[in-house]
């Protein structure tokens, strides 16, 4: 059971900055709205919206957290990385 749970985890981890990023960019007419503030508005909060790359800030600082979390979790055992 803890497994599976474990698991589930790790899926919804690895999907969630693929998700928001979508959900960004579905939706990148329509982030200064009020509606987007009140449903969404973490994702893009204090981020400029000149542009596509700059509201993927927050998405972006998911990949980095994940990728140093891989990085302690699987490469502890080599000093080099």
């Amino acid at each position: 059971m803890t497994t599976l749970i474990a698991f589930v985890v790790g899926l919804v981890a690895l999907f969630m900055p693929f998700y928001s990023m979508t959900i960004i960019y579905l939706n990148r007419k329509n982030v200064a709205k009020n509606k987007w503030k009140i449903s969404f508005g973490i994702l893009t909060d204090e981020t400029r919206r000149k542009s596509i790359y700059q509201l993927y800030y927050y998405p972006i600082f998911m990949f980095q957290r994940l990728a140093i979390t891989f990085v302690v979790v699987y490469a502890d055992d080599y000093p080099t990385l």
